[in-house]
């Protein structure tokens, strides 16, 4: 997401799977992560801090990423993927990224994919919960900060 141009530079057919989730889950994900991090190395983390820090961070992040993506107007290289409709569905996502990119996808492979699943379930090592409450933020603030990127989203 952060180097899209560069990607794009140095490896000029690339193929780009973009995966989104609302900020909100992506916000208190990483926010959680790096406040974890943070008391690793620290007696004194503040997560209601490290909850406006990342809010910052990543909403410049996303802004930056939409804007890049359309300077570079390589949109017949990118697929953009709902995590929902991954987590719901994902071999028949995987065969819409396949058919989106003209990719032959064998039976062989297709079948693959299923057993992995199968093999590999949601939650198989467990559910880390984490809220936006839990490092000061809400809704309300994360729609006002991505607003960019949800109007992005509701055209996905």
């Amino acid at each position: 997401m952060m180097r899209l141009q560069e990607i794009f530079e140095v490896y000029p057919d690339a193929r780009i799977i973009i995966t989104h989730r609302h900020p909100s889950n992506v916000i208190a994900s990483t926010t959680s992560l790096i406040s974890s991090v943070h008391s690793l190395y620290s007696d004194h983390e503040d997560p209601y801090r490290t909850g406006m820090e990342q809010i910052e961070l990543w909403s410049n992040l996303f802004n930056e990423f939409l804007e890049t993506r359309k300077k570079l107007g390589k949109e017949d290289q990118i697929i953009d993927v709902k995590f929902d409709d991954f987590v719901s569905d994902q071999t028949g996502v995987a065969k819409h990224i396949y058919d989106h990119f003209n990719l032959p996808l064998s039976e062989d492979t297709l079948n693959k994919f299923k057993r992995f699943i199968e093999l590999n379930p949601k939650d198989k090592k467990g559910v880390h919960k984490y809220s936006l409450q839990d490092f000061g933020l809400d809704e309300k603030l994360v729609s006002d900060k991505f607003a960019f990127y949800i109007d992005f989203l509701k055209q996905l």
